[in-house]
């Protein structure tokens, strides 16, 4: 029985290593709020919006993104971080760009990890520009 037990805690470990990328990055996450519908109930999400939720408990990141809802996918929230110039943590993981999510001079403008497969890249992609302004 004791095999048993210490092979299901070690299968157990192994499915959380692998789910979760090692910086949190790409960890999934449910923002606390949302932007509020006009009856007031539900959420608002607006297609080419992006929405960070910093301080957020559930990210080892501490920041809860939801980028560019798809009205045919619906929501996709991961957990991301700060990157580039600037940032204490350089570049992402492999299937993450470094792009411009917040323009300005707010506390949270800057470059964030995207995940690539939400960008539009390439030499016409809408995304390169912002891509390009983190390296």
């Amino acid at each position: 029985m004791r095999k048993f037990s210490a092979l299901g805690i070690t299968l157990l470990a192994l499915v959380a290593t692998l789910a979760c990328t090692e910086e949190g990055v790409g960890d999934p996450c449910e923002p606390e709020s949302c932007p509020p519908s006009a009856t007031g109930e539900g959420c608002d999400w607006q297609a080419e919006e992006v929405y960070l939720e910093h301080f957020s408990l559930q990210c080892r990141t501490r920041v809860c993104m939801v980028f560019k809802v798809d009205e045919m996918a619906g929501i996709d929230p991961y957990c991301t971080r700060r990157c580039g110039p600037g940032s204490a943590w350089g570049g992402c993981p492999g299937k993450y760009a470094c792009t411009e999510v917040v323009a300005g001079e707010s506390d949270y403008a800057g470059c964030y990890c995207v995940e690539k497969a939400q960008l539009e890249l390439g030499q016409f992609g809408a995304d390169q520009p912002k891509v390009d302004a983190c390296k």
